[in-house]
């Protein structure tokens, strides 16, 4: 409640202090702007889960930004969009759910000579408390493991368009609590490890990366799981996350739209299956050996910091074995936001969606869709 007070109205002058490098000078509103561009160091970064299939949770993710800040100039002044370039930074992350998952680790982003190139790097272990689903009826689990995960992408020129690959390696170990055999899961899958590397190409227009209002963003993506570089499994595996957004009245009302499909071709691991990606929907509640999303979204900025969003999407799934299709698969629900950093464009807040089964809880910060 103290949090929602801070940020429902702006600070007095009597709020001075302590907190007086939290307040916006432009409207004395909470903001975030001046920590985020401020100079290197180290940012000490909350991590909030609200994954209906891992349950609520809280955890925290010291990151040290490497250098100078490439969002500003020389003066602190925030750089025009097209001039901004992501930061380089390593963080640390440690996270624990409601349902006794978590999770370690570390990771890299770096931006290299002017953002020609992008490189991602993390290492982490893991355990989560998952469900198999075969038709409606749920399985749990546990799977515990370490993942490995490598992408490196160039720019073509001074275009959008990139042009890269990336390695993805899982050590798992998991355990149904039923001590009979579930259908559609192979044994020897309980214990295993998936490799895969990847080809991709990626396209990136957006007018900003935390909350986008404008632009584009696609990632096209093949991937090859085999024995040959460290794995148990052959298959093949093709991505595509395509998102849109577009201002259509101004600085006031916005629309995005979101597809995600995925298919696979081999035999994969029961938790490498594809599933659908809906708010409104726990991860791998519906599964296949193919999964397709779209979702749509409506902002209305109500108020120079606060705005009401809308949402509502449909998937598909292609089933296994031990599954059937899932097909007009529908969730949706509705939301706020608050720009918690106003010089770049960071809103934050919380959704409620409904899918088939039950409402969930997300609490978002920047961009819903990641």
């Amino acid at each position: 409640m103290l949090l929602l007070g801070l940020l429902a109205a702006p600070y007095t002058a009597a709020a001075g202090g302590l907190l007086s490098g939290l307040r916006d000078p432009e409207d004395s509103y909470f903001d975030l702007s001046e920590n985020m561009l401020s100079e290197g160091g180290f940012v000490p970064m909350p991590i909030i889960v609200s994954e209906p299939a891992v349950g609520v949770g809280l955890g925290i993710a010291p990151i040290f930004v490497h250098g100078e800040n490439k969002l500003v100039d020389e003066n602190g002044e925030l750089l025009p969009p097209e001039e901004r370039l992501p930061p380089s930074a390593t963080a640390g992350f440690a996270l624990l759910t409601s349902n006794g998952s978590w999770a370690l680790g570390a990771g890299h982003f770096g931006s290299w000579r002017r953002d020609r190139i992008r490189y991602t790097g993390a290492l982490a272990v893991t355990e989560l408390n998952l469900s198999f689903y075969v038709d409606s009826d749920p399985f749990d689990f546990e799977i515990m493991g370490g993942i490995l995960y490598q992408d490196l992408r160039f720019r073509l020129g001074t275009s959008n368009w990139f042009l890269g690959g990336s390695y993805v390696y899982l050590d798992a170990e998991a355990a149904f609590e039923v001590d009979s055999e579930v259908p559609g899961v192979d044994p020897a899958s309980l214990d295993s490890r998936n490799a895969g590397l990847s080809g991709l190409v990626y396209y990136d227009s957006r007018d900003n990366l935390f909350t986008p209002l404008q632009g584009y963003e696609m990632l096209l993506k093949g991937t090859v799981h085999r024995e040959s570089l460290g794995g148990d499994f052959d298959y093949e595996q093709l991505d595509l996350d395509l998102k849109v957004f577009h201002p259509v009245r101004g600085d006031k009302v916005f629309l995005g739209a979101r597809l995600f499909a995925q298919t696979t071709d081999g035999v994969s691991p029961f938790y490498g299956l594809p599933f659908i990606r809906l708010r409104g929907v726990p991860a791998l509640r519906y599964q296949g050996k193919s999964a397709a999303s779209l979702e749509l979204e409506a902002r209305w900025r109500v108020h120079r910091r606060w705005s009401l969003v809308g949402f509502g999407g449909t998937g598909s799934t292609g089933g296994t074995d031990g599954q059937k299709d899932a097909s007009d698969i529908y969730a949706g629900g509705g939301g706020f936001r608050y720009l918690l950093a106003r010089r770049v464009g960071l809103w934050a807040g919380i959704d409620a969606a409904r899918g088939p089964e039950e409402w969930a809880f997300y609490i978002q910060i920047g961009s819903a869709w990641r």
